[in-house]
C-alpha cells in the first residue's frame, strides 16, 4: 500500500506528497480514505483569510481538512468495536478524557482537544490512510456509504446547533447564510419539525440548492431588504428564531432586527471582526441569545437520521473532485461560490 496526501504548502497552493504509511496502535485504526469534504475553515488555511500564515502562526506544509469517511483496512489488538472491512465516519476532535467537561459530555468544550488540521495538533484528512484512535471512529450502516459518512460533520454542526436551541414543531426560523451550515441547520430544523423556514443568502445558486433541501422560501438579500419581506412572508409578523450561519458582522445585527419578541438567536457562525449591537434592541423584545460551538455526543443521532432517511444528506454536495485534482477542487470552492455549493474529494 502506498501513502499520499496533499499539504498545502503555499498560499492558495497544494502539492500532492508520497508519505509513510501509518503504524497502528493498539487502541487505533487505519483508515483508507474515500471522501473528504471541504470546509469553509479548510479554505481559511486554503487563502490564508485570518492571515496565519503571513504571521507565522500556521506553518506550512501541512495537511488540511476534517470531514472524512472511508474503510478499516487494520485495527489494533484493544479495538473490539470495529473490524477490517468496515465503514466508518472519524469524528476529528479527539477530547482529553480527563477535563471537567468531558466528564460532564461537553467534550466540545475541551481545552485540551486535539481537532484534525487545526494548528499545531495533527496533520488532517486530505492523505489515503489515516491512523485514528478508534473511539472516534464510528460504523456506518450498510446504507449509508462513505460519501455521505464524510458530511456528518457538518451535519452534526446543525443537529447540535438546534439541538440546544430547542427548535421544534410549530416554530418559525429564518436561518442567515446559505453555505454549508446554513444547510445543514436547514436540514437539521426540517427533520425536528420547524413549521417555516426562511433562507437568506447573496448567492442564488446556494438559495435554489436550500429550496431544494426544502425551504419555505428565500431572500436574496443582495436585492430585497430582508426584513421587509420577512414581514411580508409571515403576515406582518417576525420568527420566534433566527439562526446565524453567515458568521459575518452585518449579519449578526441583521439577526437582532429580524427577531421577534420573545424570540431566540442562535448564533452558529464563527465571527472574528468586532460587531456592534444595540443591546436595548435586545432587551426591549426580552431576546435569548445562545452560541454554540462544533458538536458532542452527536454523531450517532447524526448517522441515525441518514440511515433512516430522515436527512439526505448527500444532497448537499454539488460538485464532486478526484483526489488528483486535489488543487482545484479547493481553487473551485474557494473562488466559484456561485455555482459550488458544497465541494467533496474522492479518493
Amino acid at each position: 500500500m502506498k501513502n499520499e496526501a496533499f499539504y498545502q504548502v503555499g498560499v492558495g497552493k497544494m502539492e500532492k506528497r508520497e508519505i509513510p504509511m501509518p503504524d497502528c496502535g493498539d487502541d487505533q485504526v487505519i483508515v483508507r480514505t474515500e471522501y473528504m469534504g471541504i470546509c469553509g475553515s479548510d479554505l481559511f488555511f486554503f487563502g490564508d483569510h485570518n492571515h496565519e500564515v503571513a504571521n507565522g502562526a500556521h506553518k506550512l506544509p501541512f495537511i488540511i481538512g476534517h470531514e472524512c469517511a472511508g474503510e478499516v483496512v487494520r485495527a489494533g489488538k484493544n479495538v473490539t468495536h470495529l473490524t477490517v472491512g468496515n465503514k466508518v465516519a472519524l469524528e476529528p476532535g479527539v477530547p482529553c478524557g480527563r477535563c471537567a467537561f468531558c466528564k460532564s459530555g461537553r467534550y466540545n468544550l475541551c481545552p485540551e482537544v486535539k481537532f484534525m488540521a487545526c494548528p499545531p495538533y495533527f496533520n488532517g484528512a486530505l492523505r489515503r490512510y489515516i491512523d485514528y484512535p478508534a473511539h472516534m471512529a464510528f460504523k456506518l450502516p450498510a446504507n449509508v456509504d462513505t460519501k455521505a459518512g464524510a458530511l456528518i460533520e457538518p451535519l452534526s454542526i446543525g443537529l447540535h446547533a438546534t439541538k440546544r436551541a430547542g427548535i421544534g414543531l410549530g416554530d418559525v426560523a429564518v436561518i442567515l447564510g446559505s453555505g454549508c451550515i446554513g444547510l445543514t441547520l436547514l436540514l437539521a430544523a426540517r427533520a425536528r419539525g420547524v413549521s417555516k423556514i426562511i433562507m437568506v443568502d447573496v448567492f442564488d445558486n446556494r438559495l435554489q440548492k436550500a429550496l431544494e433541501l426544502g425551504a419555505d422560501a428565500v431572500i436574496n438579500s443582495a436585492r430585497e431588504d430582508p426584513l421587509t419581506k420577512v414581514r411580508t412572508l409571515l403576515g406582518g409578523g417576525l420568527p420566534n428564531f433566527v439562526l446565524e450561519a453567515a458568521g459575518r458582522p452585518e449579519t449578526v445585527q441583521l439577526a437582532a432586527k429580524l427577531i421577534g419578541r420573545g424570540g431566540t438567536i442562535l448564533q452558529v457562525g464563527s465571527v472574528n471582526a468586532p460587531t456592534t449591537l444595540t443591546l436595548y434592541e435586545l432587551t426591549e423584545k426580552e431576546v435569548k441569545l445562545i452560541f454554540t460551538f462544533r458538536y458532542a455526543n452527536i454523531y450517532p443521532t447524526a448517522i441515525e437520521a441518514i440511515a433512516s432517511g430522515r436527512i439526505d444528506i448527500n444532497q448537499l454536495a454539488t460538485d464532486e473532485f478526484a483526489f488528483e485534482d486535489t488543487q482545484l477542487a479547493f481553487e473551485q470552492a474557494e473562488h466559484n461560490k456561485q455555482s459550488v455549493v458544497k465541494a467533496v474529494i474522492k479518493f
